[in-house]
């Protein structure tokens, strides 16, 4: 008969304490939780992402969207539990975690770091990310992104979408192949035979998805080669770049016909062809290099930085048609030289003077930079900047005394120099007999 009176006091206490305020409270729901995530109190929060992670693993669907909010908070603590949070719960997150990249109604944000740990689990959501792949007909890019932690595993079912979809599901396939990058090599054989398809998306997508995958290479030139006639414009450019490494390779071929027509194909691909070309000014053989000035010289301004970054290297073997290739881009290029002749790198310094030499009277705008330049530590950069201002021709005659000042300094001017220099002087003379 005692046992039941220890109960009744026992449990009298504890709503003596509770009435009394003494510490013992209600457990918070997940709502409440969630809810605090919000509160300004720190301790609050961690105390909220803490308790999330406990009782996470009953309701995800409710918990992970709480828990990748909690990703962004200031306090690095809280950030931090709410990740262990996430890789705690395992796989019971991925399908709300799929369901978060998938949706377009949330920030990119949100969808970002969702996709984020997604690409961290490998390929353990595969089944998820496909059935989304399925279920949505336009999905966020957040879900083909994630993709791209599920390794190979994700191409035979992705191939199956590609043999046997839709249209529609074939060009969402084609999407995450994409990002499987070297991952889904593959997957190559039937990206190529999807270049022949009617629908003009899947031909796209199969193109993209190709160059995602690795570089065009042997048999798969001629299939690629032969969108260069398609209709549409977008797939005839992409057919293009994906060729550029073969044509920069093709350039060093003895047969003139194909270099030519490697230079027109170049041509049409404009800026994209750039970073392709640049380096073709180390090769050994000349005409190598002339072609790749011919070309790169139609690209205007674009050239100016990617040209400048080359001369940035040390010990350029052909820094004189990196030059040449500068100056003939007219100029709009001007004031990016003037600029340069001030560049971080002291090498560039003179080569930019250079430059604007080898442009003659077109580089008179940059004349204020040039005096400047004239009184430079640097002796390479001041007989440079000579010479150049003495190229610009007339606005130079007032300056021939500081130019003839600066030559006779240097104990070994260069050729190039003195005739640059002579020059300008016979104008002054024939201007003043």
């Amino acid at each position: 008969m005692e046992k039941p009176a220890i109960l009744v006091t026992v449990g009298s206490a504890v709503v003596a304490a509770t009435v009394l305020g003494f510490g013992l409270s209600t457990p918070k729901s997940l709502r409440d939780r969630i809810h605090d995530l919000g509160s300004k109190d720190v301790l609050t929060r961690r105390l909220a992402v803490e308790a999330l992670t406990r009782d996470g693993s009953r309701q995800p669907d409710r918990a992970v969207p709480a828990l990748i909010r909690a990703l962004t908070d200031p306090d690095g603590e809280v950030a931090g539990a709410a990740r262990a949070g996430l890789l705690s719960l395992g796989r019971k997150a991925d399908p709300t975690l799929v369901d978060l990249v998938s949706r377009t109604d949330l920030s990119s944000l949100t969808r970002g770091l969702a996709s984020d740990l997604l690409v961290d689990a490998g390929s353990a959501p595969l089944p998820w990310l496909l059935d989304a792949l399925d279920r949505n007909e336009e999905p966020a890019d957040q879900l083909y992104a994630s993709f791209s932690g599920a390794g190979p595993e994700a191409v035979p079912p992705l191939t199956s979408i590609l043999l046997n979809g839709a249209d529609s599901r074939k060009i969402r396939a084609c999407r995450a192949v994409s990002h499987l990058g070297d991952d889904g090599v593959e997957a190559r054989p039937t990206l190529l035979s999807l270049l022949s398809s009617q629908e003009e998306g899947v031909r796209l997508h199969a193109l993209l998805a190709l160059g995602a995958t690795g570089i065009v290479a042997g048999s798969e030139r001629k299939a690629v080669l032969r969108l260069r006639k398609d209709p549409v414009p977008e797939i005839r450019h992409e057919a293009l770049t994906l060729m550029v490494p073969a044509f920069v390779e093709k350039m060093d071929d003895v047969r003139p016909n194909v270099r030519r027509r490697v230079a027109h194909l170049l041509t049409r691909l404009g800026d994209e062809s750039i970073p392709l070309l640049v380096p073709a000014l180390r090769n050994k053989e000349e005409w190598v290099r002339t072609m790749a000035i011919e070309l790169l010289a139609q690209g205007g301004t674009a050239v100016v930085e990617p040209l400048l970054e080359e001369l940035r290297e040390p010990d350029h073997p052909h820094s004189d048609d990196v030059t040449t290739c500068l100056a003939r881009l007219g100029e709009d290029a001007v004031p990016l030289l003037a600029k340069a002749l001030g560049d971080p790198y002291p090498d560039v310094r003179p080569e930019a003077a250079i430059a604007l030499g080898k442009m003659a009277e077109r580089a008179r705008s940059a004349i204020p930079a040039l005096l400047v330049s004239l009184g430079d530590d640097s002796p390479r950069l001041r007989i440079w900047s000579a010479y150049a201002l003495a190229r610009t021709g007339a606005p130079a005659r007032e300056y021939l005394p500081i130019i003839e000042a600066v030559v006779a300094s240097d104990p070994d001017p260069p050729p190039s120099v003195l005739l640059a220099v002579t020059t300008l002087r016979d104008l002054v003379s024939a201007e003043n007999p």
